[in-house]
């Protein structure tokens, strides 16, 4: 038989975490700070803003060059 060995599931959801070990953000949380957003709760409202407008902007080009 074949000796398997798992991580811990500690290990795993500290690996997914948005934040490093240091407690620092990181990915796109990390730049939208470096832009302005003086929190965590900011960077994710600005974060949100722009997903909204990117999702009307390709409905609106859907719309508009796609469906027409």
């Amino acid at each position: 038989m074949s000796d398997v060995q798992f991580e811990d599931e500690d290990v795993m959801l500290a690996e997914t975490s948005k934040f490093n070990r240091d407690g620092e953000a990181k990915g796109l949380m990390k730049l939208a700070m470096k832009l302005g957003a003086k929190n965590e709760t900011q960077a994710s409202y600005v974060l949100i803003g722009i997903m909204v407008a990117c999702l009307i902007a390709t409905m609106y080009v859907i719309s508009r060059y796609i469906l027409s």
